[in-house]
């Protein structure tokens, strides 16, 4: 599936009229004012990329902190097959999912999207200490999808 027919499918499907580009070209959706999720397709690259911004980065992180961060990208097993990184000024913290959009289908997006906002917001409980490792706010439907705000 080509990236804009994956974004026009998703907009439709979470009720989005007109999901339009930053002057960065990336497409970005506050939810529920906890996260931002940004999708991009790079125009050298077949892959569909999704990122969310978690949390910042403790201005005196301990080493803790980061080997934490290590832990939950082992085997990307916490984290679902996305992983986790730090954005290039050391002051956030990321989660990053990369999908060949030749396996993108229109009717496996919405599980594909709501999975990655599910891991995001789990993850993000975690690191703020909110929850423990397997404890869930969100069902695997996409009915979530529908607290976006396009940013």
């Amino acid at each position: 599936m080509e990236f804009q027919k994956a974004l026009e499918c998703l907009s439709t499907q979470i009720g989005i009229e007109r999901w339009e580009p930053d002057e960065d070209g990336l497409y970005q959706l506050d939810y529920d004012e906890r996260l931002t999720l940004t999708a991009f397709s790079p125009p050298e690259s077949a892959a569909l990329y999704l990122v969310s911004s978690l949390i910042a980065v403790p201005e005196h992180a301990p080493a803790s902190f980061f080997q934490r961060l290590l832990q939950m990208n082992f085997m990307l097993l916490d984290t679902r097959g996305a992983a986790l990184g730090i954005d290039d000024e050391g002051r956030q913290v990321h989660l990053g999912l990369s999908v060949p959009l030749a396996l993108v289908d229109e009717n496996k997006l919405p599980d594909l999207f709501s999975g990655f906002l599910e891991t995001s917001l789990e993850i993000q409980a975690q690191l703020r200490g909110e929850t423990s490792a397997g404890e869930s706010e969100l069902s695997a439907s996409y009915s979530g999808l529908l607290n976006f705000q396009r940013v």
